[in-house]
């Protein structure tokens, strides 16, 4: 989208990255910018709000561009969450996350994941499971609406995918490439059950 932009001018990379390990471990923005191949003098930084990673990124770039401290940024976000299962591939809490109820239940909630916070949402603001399933769905289906009218076309950007697949009794390598070019996480055939 700017074309004549040369990559010198681009200060730092912020990547959001919820579960930053495996896969997309280590700081997956520098990572971004070398396989990217913009010069070394590209910075990158990684920051883990989990479900809000990608959009502080943008936030705190963006603040950084308001306050004069650079004025050419890359920011986003970058999961899968499949790659990673909740709470990391070998979680360790501590101990003293689980001390006090008020970690757990009340405000705080440092100690509980998505499945949780349903049934917080559902005790406290009296939305049962049937209406969070039927939300769900009906978000589901909005997106998959909203991708087919191209309302994200403008935002994303297609991206190459090389996929390949070992055959060990042949002692082969098979290669297919596609383009990526939609959001392909809301699936079509999702239901209510």
């Amino acid at each position: 989208q700017a074309p004549g932009l040369d990559p010198a001018a681009i200060e730092d990379i912020i990547c959001g990255c919820a579960i930053p390990e495996a896969q997309q471990g280590l700081n997956v923005a520098r990572i971004g910018a070398v396989l990217a191949g913009l010069p070394k003098s590209v910075g990158g930084i990684t920051v883990n709000r989990f479900c809000a990673s990608g959009l502080s990124a943008i936030q705190m770039a963006a603040d950084r561009i308001r306050v004069g401290e650079a004025d050419v940024m890359i920011a986003g976000g970058a999961e899968s969450m499949s790659l990673v299962p909740m709470g990391g591939n070998k979680p360790s809490f501590n101990p003293t996350i689980f001390a006090r109820d008020e970690n757990i239940v009340d405000d705080y909630g440092i100690a509980y994941g998505m499945g949780l916070t349903a049934e917080k949402v559902a005790q406290q603001w009296k939305v049962g499971r049937e209406a969070q399933d039927a939300f769900a769905l009906q978000s589901n289906q909005r997106a998959l609406a909203a991708i087919a009218a191209g309302e994200f076309a403008d935002e994303n950007t297609p991206v190459e995918v090389v996929q390949r697949s070992v055959d060990l009794k042949a002692a082969e390598v098979a290669q297919t490439t596609r383009t990526v070019h939609i959001d392909e996480d809301p699936r079509a055939d999702t239901s209510l059950e």
